[in-house]
């Protein structure tokens, strides 16, 4: 079901969405409703459902390859937030609601990739997204321990706006270059908001090298090694390493633009913990794998050739 080719996602814009709790058996559920967007003038719809049967999901698929209609599938059994964006109604056993136009809502975008579902809202549903949070929040206030994340993500997934941002180059390599920045800040952000912010420019290994109590030859080596990505900075920012920490502050950290001791969640000079955390492990697994090798083979390059030892 994916349209866009060049990031394997499905991209839909202004486009129909129904829900429903039952599952799709036959296309003689969808058939009658697809008649009628068609007539209507709409070519898209989005579906979310729990379950899906290999008929119906094959009709789909169909109709998409013969250009005939776009459609995508979502397998959630969350829907309570989706209706409040899109303004359709949940079809279930429950509900007198039926495979019918009107129980039809309509999203400004939807995208849907392998991991995630992003859904913009239209216009003139801001003020029931509104409303739900107002209900949400206060359901926050009432409810036990049990239930406040849940409904603190609920939140969250509400509150969160969508940007579009365009990127352009005087040439195509300019573009990738952009395009890929672009990317990494963006994952960058993300792992932040997962596991929170630390100071960048190699401050935290360094101080946390300088806080162990190293014992051990083990230890030892650990600490000198934490120690080294201040150095390389230091380093190739052309600094004298000694003078730096001669002046070692314990809650600020070395600026090499600035050159001056800083407060560095003010200069914004930080990073994702989950990406430290990830290198910490990444590293230590690595060394360890070294160390508990039986034999090793080391690439050596004389004279631009390499030669296996």
């Amino acid at each position: 079901m994916i349209n866009n080719r060049r990031n394997n996602k499905a991209e839909f814009k202004n486009t129909a969405v129904l829900i429903t709790r039952k599952k799709l058996q036959t296309i003689h559920e969808l058939v009658k409703l697809l008649d009628s967007m068609i007539k209507d003038g709409q070519s898209s719809l989005v579906i979310f459902c729990e379950q899906i049967a290999d008929e119906v999901a094959g009709f789909l698929v169909a109709n998409k390859m013969q250009g005939a209609f776009q459609s995508v599938v979502i397998k959630t059994k969350n829907v309570e937030d989706i209706e409040s964006i899109t303004g359709a109604k949940i079809i279930s056993d429950d509900s007198q609601f039926k495979y019918e136009m009107s129980s039809l809502g309509f999203a400004g975008s939807v995208i849907v990739s392998k991991r995630e579902t992003i859904i913009s809202a239209s216009a003139d549903r801001r003020e029931n997204i509104k409303e739900k949070l107002s209900e949400l929040k206060s359901q926050l206030e009432t409810c036990n321990e049990d239930e406040k994340d849940g409904i603190k993500a609920r939140i969250s997934k509400l509150e969160n706006g969508v940007a579009t941002i365009r990127i352009g180059g005087q040439n195509e390599q300019e573009s990738k270059e952009k395009k890929l920045k672009l990317e990494d800040a963006l994952n960058a952000a993300k792992s932040a908001l997962e596991d929170g912010i630390i100071e960048g420019g190699g401050m935290t290994l360094l101080r946390i090298s300088k806080n162990m109590e190293a014992k051990t030859e083990a230890e030892k080596l650990v600490a000198d090694v934490l120690e080294v990505p201040f150095f390389r900075i230091m380093e190739n920012s052309e600094e004298d390493v000694k003078k730096v920490l001669d002046g070692y502050v314990s809650d600020k950290g070395y600026n090499v633009i600035s050159r001056k001791w800083e407060d560095f969640y003010e200069s914004g000079v930080i990073d994702p913990a989950k990406v430290l955390k990830s290198a910490l492990r990444n590293a230590f697994a690595m060394g360890n794998q070294i160390l508990t090798a039986e034999a090793g083979i080391i690439a050596k390059r004389e004279e631009g050739d390499i030669k296996i030892t």
